[in-house]
């Protein structure tokens, strides 16, 4: 049963209880009552509540670390704790919630492979003032019109490689400072790509390609001719000339066993992409626990980056969009583990990337 036939019968059952799904290493769950959403959980950084209140202009990245760091002292959620801050209302709060609900299967449905399970009772109760519900009938009506509003999307921007061209004479109005379309204005003046669109205005796939697509309506937004592929820094190697996945898992396990996590990760990466089974699931996350925790060790404290190159010079250098999120963050004040903190970036993706700016000598670190 697809997922999204799965979502059907539950809200037509008006059922209660936990819905969890997952995919290689992305996890995912959902809490029912009455057939409706009421909480959402994810392991993935861009499902989280601040990059939805970030991106609706309800805090700035250093607000969100300020109520982080207050959420850690006082043990409330996030959005209790932006609401005791004045940093939003509760009325958006509520907004972004329903988002992130609605997200966290959305999204989903677009899945090709992936396991889910559901589990009938009761689950986590709602949190405390914030009570919200999606009812998982409406999800699933929605899923209809944005399949249509996807064809109609990819038709016009069918790379998130593509970067764009801001027509300003055709936009209805002149964004407002610091708007979201005022920003988003700005990054594809500067030269953005799709993906670091999506990543610098900490959005959704869907929002932001709905957004472009009605600035496309416009004749506001053009896609600009394409350029000649480049290939990023950030590409893995795959070591040794294994090729079957049994073999590479061996290889992975040598390497693990000898404690070098690095190579382990990348060689049990490859394994699982190779053959996605059990033992190959669990090697890749026993890998790549132990490289998180060897580069948080090399990044922890009071290290500070600072760039090395200047502006010019990193327009220029074929980085990836996560590559380009990160060292557009770097600002000689923010510690490593904070701009990991508030990035849309998985942890260990972004501490990679930091590794790597600092072994070709993009970036340097100083003690704060």
């Amino acid at each position: 049963m697809p997922l999204r036939d799965l979502v059907a019968y539950l809200g037509n059952r008006q059922a209660n209880g936990i819905l969890q799904f997952e995919r290689a290493d992305e996890k995912r769950q959902v809490v029912l009552r009455d057939g409706a959403v009421v909480n959402a959980s994810s392991n993935q950084p861009r499902d989280y509540l601040a990059q939805f209140l970030i991106n609706m202009g309800q805090m700035s990245e250093d607000q969100y670390m300020a109520a982080y760091r207050a959420q850690q002292d006082t043990r409330v959620f996030l959005g209790q704790a932006v609401v005791t801050m004045g940093l939003a209302s509760q009325e958006a709060v509520h907004n972004a919630l329903q988002l992130k609900f609605r997200e966290a299967l959305l999204s989903a449905f677009a899945w090709e492979e992936g396991t889910f399970t559901f589990t009938p009772g009761g689950g986590p109760a709602p949190l405390p003032g914030l009570e919200v519900g999606v009812p998982l009938l409406e999800i699933y009506r929605e899923a209809d019109v944005r399949d249509t509003a996807w064809k109609a999307i990819r038709a016009v921007f069918p790379s998130g490689q593509a970067r764009l061209v801001l027509h300003r004479k055709n936009l209805a109005q002149p964004p407002e400072p610091g708007s979201l379309d005022d920003r988003l204005a700005r990054m594809i003046e500067e030269g953005g790509t799709i993906d670091d669109l999506v990543l610098g205005l900490h959005s959704t796939d869907f929002f932001l390609y709905q957004r472009l697509y009605a600035l496309h309506r416009l004749d506001a937004v053009s896609v600009a001719p394409a350029e000649s592929p480049t290939v990023s820094t950030q590409v893995p190697s795959v070591l040794g000339r294994e090729e079957g996945a049994e073999e590479i898992l061996r290889a992975a396990q040598a390497f693990f066993d000898a404690g070098d996590v690095a190579d382990a990760a990348a060689l049990a990466r490859r394994a699982y992409e190779l053959s996605p089974a059990v033992s190959t699931g669990n090697l890749l996350r026993q890998a790549e626990a132990a490289l998180t925790d060897e580069l948080r060790g090399a990044f922890s404290g009071d290290q500070v980056p600072l760039l090395r190159v200047d502006s010019e010079v990193l327009r220029r250098l074929p980085l990836s969009a996560p590559e380009r999120y990160l060292l557009s963050r770097v600002d000689g004040q923010r510690t490593v583990e904070a701009i990991i903190q508030v990035s849309p970036i998985h942890e260990l993706d972004a501490l990679r990337c930091f590794r790597g700016f600092v072994d070709q000598g993009l970036v340097e670190l100083r003690s704060g």
